[in-house]
Formats: C-alpha cells, structure tokens, sequence
C-alpha cells in the first residue's frame, strides 16, 4: 500500500474545492438608489424585484442600505450604514462567506472597489454553491477511507462491522467489478458504516480530537441527509442550514485536515524496521 498515492488525490481534491468557489458565485445583484430616493418610491422597487436589501448610494457608491419588512410602503427610518463585517470580497472563499453568514443574516459583495452585490443563506441553493457542498460531503467521504487504511492498516477491520452492512458493501464491490471498475472493498463502504469504524478505533479518535463519538455520528448522519438532499434536488436552507455552517466554519477538523499526515507518518514510523526516528539532544 502506497500511503502517498492514498492522500494525494485527497489533498488534490481539498485544494480545488477550498480554492475554487467564491462569495461572487452565490451572490445576487444589489439594487441601489440615491440618497434622495424616497424610501416608499426604494420600498416599491425592491417588492416589483423580489428583493429585500437595497444599497443607498451616497456620491456615486453604496454606502448604506434599506430592508423590506413587508409589502406595504411607508417611511421606514434613515437607511442604514454598512458596517465592516457586513461585507465581504467577491473572491473570498465560500467557506468563509458561509462562516460569517451564521452571524449576519446578509452579506454586501464588494467587487472592483465597491459595494454591489448581496449575499443570503439562500444563495447556497444556487449551482455553484451546490456543486461545493456535494464536493465537501464526497470529499469527506473520500478522507475516512483514507482515514480507514491508515488506522487498519496492520489489523482487520470487517469484524467491526454488522454482517448485513459487509455484504451491502462486499455486493457493490462485485458489481463494479463486473463492470470493469476495479475497487477495493473500503472504497464500497457507505460513509456511516466508515464512521463507525474509525470512532470504534480509539487511536483514531484521539488523533482527531473527537470529543464525543455520538455527537461524531450525528453528524455524519446530518452530512448523509445533506448529500441525499443534494443528489435529488430538495431544497437545502433552513433544513440544512446548521450542518451546512458546521462544515464551513469546521472544515479542518471535519475533513481530517492535517490529521490525515499525521496519521500516515505514524504508519510509516511503525512500519520502519529501523524503528523511530531518534533526535539528538
């Protein structure tokens, strides 16, 4: 078993979906108005739109914004000031966009030096956002069988398991190789059936800094309902929304990120016949 030829793929992965979704791929349009609008004339325009936030424009950029409380048009108060924290760039990661989303119940989009976009938990929903989420959850995936070689990697691991859940996993192994895809039977694995193994591994959880392996379960099961949702276009938010900012603002931790090197090294260490490493005083 080559350990490199395990993780590479996995980092490769972690690499592109971390890197390549930004706040500009879920952000929506920010209709903005002068300052002298009159908010009843701003209130109408983001009802006939569908919008809820609109940016108020003071010499030329937005500098503030209104908010739709209901349909009916009135003098709502001075339009509000976009705070620091209300804002995000447009190539930020969405990981983080998602983060800050669990504090605000929006976020501006700043682009070429000014304010022109808006941001809700909605934009998730939109393809690119769940395009990222399914790649988090299969990458997730991917990492506990990863993971599963690692901290089985001298000892069984089929007896952990339920009779009925091994030959599920043992069937789907033998129909791909009936189609000419060559896999090993821990890639055929479902993802809580991986779970399962690796909090049954006491090593594994320490590494990891699992705290509770229940509360490492529910989760998993949380990620299984996202990935189904997904995979057969239900709406995600608000259903999903607390997973969704759980994997956001946890992404080292849930995708076993460094844990899976330091994991490895250890496979490597105790598999050395020369025995550890020795550093001199």
């Amino acid at each position: 078993m080559n350990l490199d030829e395990l993780i590479e793929p996995a980092e490769r992965l972690w690499d592109f979906f971390v890197t390549s979704f930004h706040a500009a791929d879920i952000a929506d349009p920010l209709i903005s108005f002068d300052t002298e609008t009159e908010p009843a004339q701003v209130h109408t325009a983001m009802v006939s739109r569908g919008q809820d936030v609109a940016g108020i424009r003071e010499g030329g950029l937005v500098t503030r914004y209104r908010r739709r409380d209901g349909d009916t048009p009135g003098d709502r108060g001075d339009a509000l000031p976009i705070r620091p924290e209300q804002v995000v760039h447009g190539e930020t990661p969405l990981h983080l966009v998602i983060g800050r989303l669990a504090d605000e119940p929006f976020l501006f989009v700043r682009t070429l030096g000014e304010v022109n976009g808006v941001i809700h938990p909605a934009g998730i929903e939109k393809p690119p956002g769940r395009m990222w989420l399914f790649g988090m959850v299969t990458l997730l995936d991917m990492r506990a069988t990863v993971a599963i070689d690692l901290v089985y990697a001298n000892q069984p691991w089929r007896e952990h398991l339920a009779p009925g859940r091994l030959a599920k996993a043992e069937a789907l192994r033998a129909e791909r190789l009936r189609r000419g895809h060559p896999c090993r039977l821990e890639e055929c694995l479902q993802l809580s059936d991986k779970v399962q193994l690796l909090a049954r591994n006491g090593h594994f959880c320490s590494v990891t800094q699992v705290e509770s392996r229940r509360q490492f379960k529910v989760r998993v099961k949380e990620l299984e309902s996202l990935r189904n949702n997904l995979a057969h276009a239900q709406d995600l938010v608000p259903h999903d929304w607390p997973i969704i900012v759980t994997l956001a603002t946890d992404l080292d931790r849930m995708l076993l990120r460094p844990r899976l090197q330091t994991l490895r090294d250890e496979v490597i260490a105790a598999s050395d016949p020369r025995g550890p490493a020795v550093t001199s005083p």
